[in-house]
């Protein structure tokens, strides 16, 4: 879209319905579709100072995400680290993912409305199956 500031509303209402062409607005019907176009004409702009706080909050959050993936992969990599034989350190690892899975199927299965015991012998053999089908698949 050009940049004008003295473009009149005319030609910025053409402007937007032809940036939105080929998009799911398709649907609408051109009444409609101006509408929408006018709406977004009259929404206020996000000010420079608050996309920069947006920012900001994007990183923090991503920051976190990384932060709390490492702390949740210690445990994993830890008896592989520790234990000499590496598979019984694979074992272990096993084991510990295994059980892991198994406590969170039991403590989201009231969230989603479903047996505890079956969602989380559900999730673990699922898992499993996707780890055993993997080592024969060769991935």
């Amino acid at each position: 879209m050009s940049n004008e500031v003295n473009m009149d509303k005319e030609t910025r209402l053409d402007n937007i319905m032809d940036e939105f062409s080929n998009t799911p607005l398709d649907i609408l019907d051109d009444k409609d579709k101006r509408e929408v176009c006018e709406i977004i004409l009259t929404k206020k702009m996000q000010s420079e100072e608050s996309a920069k706080g947006d920012r900001r909050d994007l990183l923090v959050s991503s920051l976190g995400c990384i932060l709390i993936s490492l702390v949740a992969l210690i445990p994993i990599i830890l008896p592989v680290m520790v234990i000499d034989d590496m598979n019984e350190g694979l074992t272990a690892v096993s084991a510990m993912t295994s059980l892991i899975l198994f406590i969170v199927g039991y403590k989201i299965a009231p969230y989603m409305g479903t047996n505890k015991w079956l969602t989380a012998f559900t999730i673990t053999g699922v898992t499993l199956a996707i780890a055993l089908i993997s080592v024969f698949t060769g991935g």
